[in-house]
């Protein structure tokens, strides 16, 4: 091809994408105005003490730390950087995943391009083209990008702060993915600028594993692409040498997946599903997926893990629908390569997060859709991009003009509905109560934490209704009765919230802020006796609590128990505590 045509290309394909990523931006702007979420807002942000100052301290903690259950050093660096700049203003953190996301649909719509030129450069002659060439290429780029940018299922990576690292996870995914379409494409090849070309796919690698593991994946999906569109692999001795190119992949890949096991083994199921219910679940997750692509409504937030599944019955459809989907895909490996691939690409980005291995209570989640979405979109672009080159072949005006218009609708359609899931996540009272809208009895979580938002906002008694539900579907939630406990305080409602706190401590032996609040109630009923022990057993679970010394350095002074009253104050005031020194320097005592 002449250098002024693949100039012009080049630059059509980069002013496509700025418009995808446009239109995207602007698309999601109202998600500026959405709050913090007390769903891990408040653990990755809100109340991350690690996040407060970018200094080499952080940066071991960053690397070094399974804090919340997960191992993305480089998760946390954007985030320390958004509170840097942004403190706790909401609307900057949100920016910054916007912007994120609109950059990924940039190189969402580069990536297809590139993968149609490779593969309209490599194709035997005579074979039937999987992917279309020219301006029908373009316009399979385009809406492919335009899909990704605004479909429904994206706006939970996009629209909470603790999505984060999905959409870092997808930038350094996709970059790396484009570099080795750039090592692979050289024909002739040039070595430095084609291992220069692969390093660099193998550092964004590593970069995507320090966002999020998921990406563990991209080994598998490159030993896709060498088979098609690149058609490297014809051979078992071709596919030995490309499988022998991913090992530098593998091991990053294989050393994450460990730290991910170990950080999150606190959060694998207590009591897992037998291995015959999660194949079954895992199996309905992959074909969900591809109806919600195509119809993307009565989306959730949390999908409670079924509760009871029988065999015979929720086996024989998905099993049925999944053999005939794949059968179809491995029939047509020969003259339509695109299929197997897509669908190749489809199973090995959603195996990670499919349930074989179950973290949590979630059957699935929109989030895990952000990349493996990537190959159903991409075909929605293909056959659009056919349709309309139909249309145009019939130099018919209205069957073009019919072809555009329905674009249009379906855009405007996209637009609708992912404005409305935006909306969904704007504050912790809307958020939940969607969630309890759609979902009233199987997720007790949401009640609860719905309630805490009330509690916040100081409308009490929403609070307590809240907690009481929450407590009615699931008896052993400790944190309801702590909570509800906390409400009762609030109320006036001493002895009750001694009831809450004392179940709550029966539920949970270990569990901190239940001895807190039951010392709270005990000093309000006129028990010192009973607070100092729920202070005390508080701080033996945790020596480092300033506010458990202060707590009962007052039951002290107020018992008249000067010398323990400051023994305690004495503590608190050596850990940092100023309130800790003023009560020593009240009683004329010198640190």
């Amino acid at each position: 091809m002449p250098k002024d045509i693949r100039m012009n290309a080049r630059r059509s394909r980069y002013l496509l994408a700025a418009f995808a990523s446009a239109v995207t931006l602007a698309v999601y702007l109202p998600a500026l105005g959405n709050d913090f979420l007390n769903w891990d807002d408040g653990t990755y942000v809100v109340h991350n003490p690690h996040i407060r100052e970018l200094g080499p301290a952080f940066f071991r903690w960053a690397f070094s730390s399974f804090y919340a259950g997960n191992w993305h050093p480089l998760t946390w660096m954007s985030h320390a950087l958004d509170y840097a700049v942004w403190g706790l203003n909401p609307m900057g953190h949100h920016l910054t995943s916007i912007a994120l996301h609109a950059a990924n649909t940039f190189l969402v719509v580069l990536l297809c391009a590139e993968l149609m030129e490779a593969q309209r450069a490599r194709r035997p002659a005579g074979e039937d083209a999987s992917f279309p060439d020219g301006r029908a290429a373009m316009v399979a780029a385009g809406i492919t990008g335009i899909l990704f940018g605004l479909h429904p299922l994206h706006v939970e990576s996009v629209a909470w702060v603790s999505e984060r690292k999905d959409l870092l996870c997808g930038l350094f995914f996709l970059l790396s993915t484009l570099s080795y379409l750039a090592y692979r494409s050289d024909m002739p090849p040039k070595p430095h600028k084609s291992y220069r070309a692969y390093f660099l796919s193998l550092a964004l690698f590593i970069l995507a594993l320090m966002s999020k593991p998921m990406a563990v994946s991209l080994p598998a999906v490159l030993l896709i692409l060498d088979w098609y569109p690149l058609r490297r692999i014809v051979s078992p001795g071709t596919f030995r040498d490309s499988l022998l190119g991913k090992l530098p992949f593998i091991v990053p890949g294989l050393g994450a997946a460990a730290l991910t096991m170990a950080a999150q083994k606190g959060a694998m199921a207590t009591a897992p599903a037998p291995a015959a219910v999660r194949a079954i679940v895992a199996a309905k997750s992959l074909l969900w997926y591809l109806g919600k692509t195509v119809v993307p409504v009565d989306l959730l937030p949390i999908y409670p893990y079924p509760g009871q599944i029988s065999l015979p019955a929720d086996l024989l459809f998905p099993a049925a629908l999944a053999f005939l989907l794949f059968g179809a895909c491995i029939a047509l490996r020969r003259r339509r390569r695109v299929f197997p691939a897509a669908m190749g690409y489809y199973c090995v980005t959603l195996l990670p997060v499919l349930g074989v291995v179950r973290f949590g209570n979630q059957s699935m989640a929109d989030r895990y859709f952000y990349l493996p979405g990537l190959a159903p979109l991409l075909l929605i672009g293909l056959g659009a991009a056919w349709v309309a080159g139909k249309a145009g072949a019939t130099r018919l005006r209205p069957a073009v003009s019919a072809a555009a218009l329905l674009g249009v609708a379906l855009v405007i359609v996209l637009v609708y509905h992912t404005e409305r899931q935006i909306s969904v996540w704007k504050d912790g009272v809307t958020f939940w109560g969607y969630v309890i809208d759609r979902e009233a009895d199987r997720v007790p979580i949401a009640y609860t934490n719905r309630g805490m938002v009330f509690g916040e906002r100081g409308r009490f008694d929403r609070a307590i209704e809240d907690f009481t539900v929450a407590i009615s579907l699931n008896p052993a939630d400790y944190k309801a009765y702590t909570n509800r406990g906390i409400m009762y305080l609030r109320t006036g409602r001493f002895a009750d919230a001694g009831k809450d706190f004392t179940a709550a401590i029966t539920r949970a032996p270990s569990y901190v802020d239940a001895y807190v609040g039951l010392g709270m109630a005990c000093e309000r009923l006129e028990r010192p006796a009973d607070a100092v022990e729920s202070y005390s057993r508080a701080l033996a679970l945790n020596p480092a609590f300033v506010a458990g010394y202060l707590s009962r350095g007052d039951v002290y002074m107020n018992t008249g128990n000067e010398e323990r009253a400051a023994r305690d104050y004495r503590t608190a005031c050596a850990m940092g505590s100023e309130e800790g020194c003023s009560a020593l320097r009240r009683l004329g005592i010198r640190r």
